[in-house]
């Protein structure tokens, strides 16, 4: 008996490393991929930014810096539905035919809250942080200008994390399927996860009330949806149970 729960032990790890190779060279393909697309990418990023403060490059490396930044964040794309598509085959054997059918249809919705969470963060929340870093520019002496490998360093850092909290209602709903959370665990949470959601809007925004007003309410929706979404997934869960009975 202890030989086949190590043999299984086994065989799950050599599956977790299959599916780990392939993530991994998926990233890579598309890194390198990346390279094509940096150079039209950095002028649609740059675009707006370009007439009010300039960009420049201060050394012989910054243009390569900026070319495996677009290559990173085109791959990081690129490679989350493979991931997701990974975990999700990597524990369906312990999920019904129902439940992996509906597990599986999470990966486009994950990929969209993503697409959707970087958008919101560029188009909405980079505009408010990058206008209040050029007025406290140039409320100093001297002529203000960015390096654009630390301009784009600056954006991934904002825009990224974002698009990972965007994914809080797969990932809710993802933990109420396994078991592993409850709508009640949620509500008991739901004053400590305010609270971090206000130190993460506070962290990732400009020192006033107004910009971390408008950041703090969509988290809170965000956190809401994803305990509604729970609570209707949790549901069903029991009334099948019941039904089984």
């Amino acid at each position: 008996m202890r030989e086949e729960k190590e043999m299984a032990v086994t065989a799950h790890l050599g599956e977790l490393r299959i599916r780990l190779i392939w993530v991994l060279a998926v990233f890579v393909l598309s890194f390198f991929g990346g390279f094509f697309v940096a150079g039209p990418l950095v002028k649609y990023l740059t675009a707006n930014l370009e007439a009010s403060i300039p960009l420049v490059l201060l050394g012989p490396a910054d243009a390569f810096r900026v070319y495996i930044q677009m290559a990173f964040l085109f791959s990081v794309v690129v490679t989350l539905p493979v991931l997701l598509f990974h975990i999700w085959r990597f524990v369906t054997p312990g999920l019904t035919a129902k439940e992996r059918s509906v597990t599986g249809r999470m990966i486009p919705v994950a990929t969209l809250l993503f697409i959707a969470g970087l958008l919101f963060a560029y188009y909405y929340l980079f505009p408010l942080i990058i206008q209040f870093a050029i007025n406290l520019s140039q409320g100093l002496s001297g002529e203000t200008f960015f390096s654009m490998p630390q301009y784009f360093h600056f954006m991934m850092n904002i825009v990224l994390p974002v698009g990972v909290v965007f994914e809080l209602p797969v990932i809710v709903l993802f933990l109420t399927r396994l078991g592993i959370v409850t709508p009640q665990l949620l509500r008991r949470m739901r004053k400590g996860a305010y609270l971090v959601l206000a130190v993460l809007a506070a962290a990732i925004t400009p020192p006033d009330f107004v910009s971390q007003t408008l950041v703090f309410v969509p988290l809170i929706l965000l956190y809401e949806i994803s305990l509604w979404i729970a609570g209707r997934a949790y549901k069903k869960m029991q009334q099948k149970t019941a039904d089984e009975r």
